[in-house]
């Protein structure tokens, strides 16, 4: 449920230069499509900002530089997008559950529970697992023998931790998430697959955060890694003793096979599978629904398989749509061609008479 808020309140809380209604007050926040009369919406950019412009949004979060708009009041900023996640937290604040451990839940003697947790009904925390301050637990949750949940996390519900996980600060894992169950490890032995026993562990940064139905395998020995800041979608895979760097995007149904090494700042669109044992360079972009089967050695955005730099896939992609009038053609100038050499072999054939 949305609070109202002065259009004051909004550019001192995001440092924003206000154009226009300085008593104007704020209901909600919206997007450009839904803005009513009395809601606030940002525009990112020149084209966004015509059509804020024509919405009925009382306020609308701008770029630095935007000029005055009749019967709009702007607030004018570097990042709309951040500012407008800022107006988002104070209009619509997310509530957790108070701090408290539900009487069903069940906590191994041995366990260390922090100040101020919330445990929710049916939660299971094993021996010698730590629970830092601030940490909110959603029912459902196992969290295994000797993990670590660190302060101001939140455990979204039926999420299971496996033994020994490090998960950092203000990690945000959402519902049905699986973290630390055995990597797919196995050896051909006399046509059977014998298992591989899987004894590593899974580190999470801080500040990750984990989309629903994801899971992350534990190392075989070792670890996976995650690095700080780095933003996980849903229905994502990550194998065993896979390494992602800090501040990298990983988007939903993405497949990461084992020991690939993933730089900083990398984004994986969606769909994308990358084969193991390879390492991707920090910087770079991996298009939706690439194949990446060997190493990515420097920065730059890459799309398809086999991978390729996305100009050339754009080329490509260019001349394979091309492909049914090229063939029609190729095959109007074979039938022309075997028509002369018709057409020749027939004077030939005359001349020799």
């Amino acid at each position: 449920m949305a609070t109202n808020k002065t259009i004051k309140e909004i550019a001192s809380l995001i440092g924003a230069e206000l154009l226009g209604n300085e008593l104007l007050s704020v209901s909600d926040v919206a997007s450009i499509e839904d803005a009513g009369a009395f809601d606030i919406t940002f525009a990112a950019t020149g084209r966004h900002m015509n059509a804020a412009c024509k919405s009925s949004a009382a306020a609308i979060i701008a770029p630095t530089g935007s000029r005055e708009v009749p019967g709009k009041t702007l607030l004018l900023v570097k990042n709309p997008p951040e500012a407008f996640a800022a107006v988002i937290n104070l209009m619509r604040p997310l509530h957790h559950p108070a701090p408290e451990i539900d009487a069903t839940a069940s906590i191994k003697d041995s366990a260390t529970i922090g100040e101020e947790v919330s445990i929710g009904a049916n939660v299971v925390i094993e021996d010698d697992a730590t629970i830092g301050k601030g940490v909110v637990i959603y029912p459902g949750v196992y969290i295994g023998k000797g993990c670590l949940v660190g302060e101001g996390s939140i455990i979204y519900p039926n999420v299971s931790i496996m033994e020994d996980t490090i998960i950092g600060k203000n990690v945000i894992v959402h519902p049905s998430a699986v973290i630390g169950s055995d990597g797919f490890g196995y050896a051909r032995v006399e046509a059977q697959n014998i298992k591989i026993p899987q004894r590593g562990r899974v580190v999470i940064g801080d500040e990750v955060e984990i989309g629903a139905g994801t899971t992350i395998d534990r190392a075989t020995i070792g670890e996976t890694r995650i690095g700080r800041g780095t933003k996980i979608d849903n229905l994502v895979q990550i194998a065993h003793n896979v390494t992602i760097g800090e501040d990298s995007l990983i988007v939903a149904q993405v497949g990461i096979s084992g020991s690939t090494k993933i730089g900083h700042r990398v984004t994986i669109a969606g769909q994308s599978g990358l084969a193991g044992h390879i390492e991707v360079a920090d910087d770079c972009i991996i298009g939706a629904r690439s194949g990446v089967t060997g190493n990515i050695k420097e920065r730059g955005i890459y799309t398809g398989y086999p991978l390729m730099p996305h100009p050339k896939w754009l080329r490509t992609q260019g001349a394979a749509s091309k492909l049914p009038e090229m063939r029609k053609k190729l095959i109007e100038a074979e039938t022309r061609l075997r028509q002369l050499e018709d057409q020749l072999q027939r004077i030939e054939d005359s001349r020799s008479k």
